[in-house]
């Protein structure tokens, strides 16, 4: 009895080997973008989630665009001299030519050495944030040798 060859239906797909590495390949590639793409994505939602919370006490900008900080209130006798100052700040407005250099360069080395910290200090810093918590001594955690000492 001899059998006869019977066709492969066309729905049915025939493998040539070695397409088993290709889409092991293909398979750790996707997921690899899969990963990147839904780190990225929730990097954003954390940054707008920030900025969300933190924006959401500052003032629109309309109230800031038509500002105008308190000023003295002077009051002055018929003859010209001051009676009195009324304000809830005294803030004495000057111009820019007025302030001395020497105080514009110090106010402008304060700003920077304050708005500016150096790299490596942040990353000590935040280190040590981490570590503190953590650092054990001889009485066991650093929190509980704060309690007791007290």
């Amino acid at each position: 009895m001899a059998f006869d060859a019977v066709p492969i239906p066309a729905y049915i797909k025939v493998r040539a080997k070695g397409h088993g590495v290709i889409r092991a390949i293909l398979s750790i590639l996707g997921g690899i973008f899969t990963f990147v793409t839904l780190g990225i994505i929730g990097f954003v939602i954390g940054i707008g989630g920030v900025f969300w919370i933190y924006g959401r006490d500052l003032p629109s900008y309309a109230s800031l665009a038509q500002y105008q900080p308190p000023i003295i209130s002077r009051i002055y006798s018929s003859e010209g001299q001051l009676i009195d100052e009324f304000a809830r700040e005294r803030r004495l407005f000057t111009a820019a030519e007025d302030i001395p250099d020497l105080i514009k360069q110090a106010s402008f080395q304060l700003r920077t050495k304050i708005s500016i910290p150096i790299p490596d200090m942040i990353c000590a810093g935040f280190y040590r944030a981490l570590w503190m918590p953590c650092a054990v001594g001889e009485n066991g955690c650093a929190g509980r040798q704060q309690s007791r000492s007290r």
